[in-house]
C-alpha cells in the first residue's frame, strides 16, 4: 500500500492554517505599542500608542500614570510644552533631545527628553527638573503572536501524528 504524504485531515489543517496566516497577514495595521516606565525622583508607567509600523515612531496616545495622577494624552508636536516632535525611535526604543510632552489630570504640563547621556524630566512650571532612569519596551503585535501560536500549534499536531504512525 503507498505511503501517504499527507492525510485530508492534514490537507485540510495546511488549508485552513494558510487561510488563517493570510488574513492576519492581510489585516490592516494593528498599532505599535511600547511600555515606558520612569524612576528616579519622578514616577512614571505609560503605555504609548502609534499608528506607524516604522521607526521613528510618532505617538500619538498615551495611557498610565505620571507621580500618582492620570495622563490625559499627549500634547501637540512641536506647539506642547517643550516643542517636543513625541517620536519614539529605534532600535533600543530611545527619546530623542525634542522628547515626549503629556498632560496630567493634575494640569501639570511634563515634558521627558533625552540630554545626553540622562533623560530628564521637565516639568511647566519650573516646579522641578530631574535626570531619571527611563526605560521602554515594545510590545509584540497581538496579529505576530497568533500567526506563531498557530504555526506551533501545527508543528506539535504534525509531530505527534507521526509519532503515533511510527509505533
Amino acid at each position: 500500500m503507498p505511503r501517504r504524504i499527507l492525510t485530508p485531515a492534514g490537507a485540510v489543517f495546511c488549508a485552513l492554517s494558510g487561510i488563517a496566516a493570510l488574513a492576519l497577514l492581510g489585516s490592516p495595521a494593528q498599532a505599535t505599542v511600547f511600555n515606558f516606565s520612569i524612576t528616579g525622583a519622578d514616577t512614571a508607567s505609560l503605555s504609548l500608542t502609534t499608528t506607524d509600523t516604522s521607526s521613528p515612531f510618532l505617538i500619538t496616545g498615551i495611557n498610565g500614570t505620571f507621580d500618582g495622577s492620570n495622563i490625559m494624552g499627549p500634547l501637540p508636536v512641536s506647539t506642547g510644552f517643550g516643542a517636543p516632535d513625541n517620536l519614539i525611535h529605534e532600535p533600543a526604543p530611545f527619546l530623542d533631545d525634542n522628547g515626549l510632552s503629556f498632560s496630567t489630570d493634575s494640569g501639570a504640563d511634563v515634558n521627558v527628553f533625552f540630554n545626553d547621556p540622562n533623560y530628564i524630566v521637565d516639568v511647566e512650571g519650573g516646579s522641578h527638573l530631574d535626570l531619571v532612569n527611563f526605560a521602554v519596551t515594545s510590545v509584540p503585535e497581538p496579529a505576530s503572536l497568533t500567526l506563531l501560536g498557530t504555526a506551533l500549534i501545527g508543528f506539535v499536531s504534525f509531530k505527534l501524528r507521526r509519532s503515533r504512525r511510527d509505533v
